[in-house]
């Protein structure tokens, strides 16, 4: 199945309006409030944010072979990433862009 196919279809996503390569998965906490996944697929590159990825990561693994597993990113498109903490102490994904180029 293609790529995009398999995302919708079994994934039960669409993609967004401004960036083909960016799905919306609906999802829902235990206690039955709806939030939206985000799967960004770019080649052979998958990233998700989500707050339990564990589940769409097997779906993808099961029809595609996840070369690397899954994990919490060290890498996307390149860019390292890396967990920071932000004013008030929540803490956030991003990527390392000192080690962009300045057309980045």
């Amino acid at each position: 199945m293609h790529t995009s196919g398999f995302i919708e279809q079994m994934l039960g996503s669409k993609s967004t309006w401004i960036d083909p390569n960016v799905y919306r998965i609906q999802a829902r906490w235990n206690d039955g409030l709806q939030y939206y996944e985000l799967l960004l697929v770019y080649v052979n590159d998958c990233l998700v944010i989500s707050y339990t990825l564990d589940a769409t990561m097997k779906k993808i693994g099961e029809e595609f072979n996840l070369l690397d597993g899954f994990a919490k990113p060290t890498t996307y498109l390149g860019a390292e990433t890396e967990k920071f903490q932000v004013e008030g102490g929540r803490k956030v994904w991003r990527f390392k862009l000192e080690q962009c180029s300045p057309n980045c």
